[in-house]
């Protein structure tokens, strides 16, 4: 079974959301806050990747954005910048 279902493990929806709404107040995100969880490591660098462009995309108009980066960085972002 897999405990990131949450038809199938409703405690770890709870869960979930109790944690995003901690992470809403404690950055003072207000009612609009929201959040997501990941199970860590690539998919959070591809998440976080994703959500930057996106981000970017529709507050600043970039439409051809570029990662500056160490060359020892963590493989997912090479990744991420051909994913999405």
């Amino acid at each position: 079974a897999n405990p990131l279902h949450p038809d199938l493990f409703p405690a770890v929806r709870k869960m979930e959301a109790e944690v995003i709404q901690m992470m809403v107040s404690l950055f003072n995100g207000g009612t609009d806050g929201c959040g997501v969880m990941t199970s860590g490591g690539t998919e959070s660098i591809l998440m976080s990747c994703k959500t930057a462009r996106d981000y970017m995309k529709h507050k600043k108009g970039i439409v051809e954005p570029e990662m500056v980066v160490p060359a020892t960085i963590h493989a997912a972002f090479d990744k991420a910048s051909q994913y999405f």
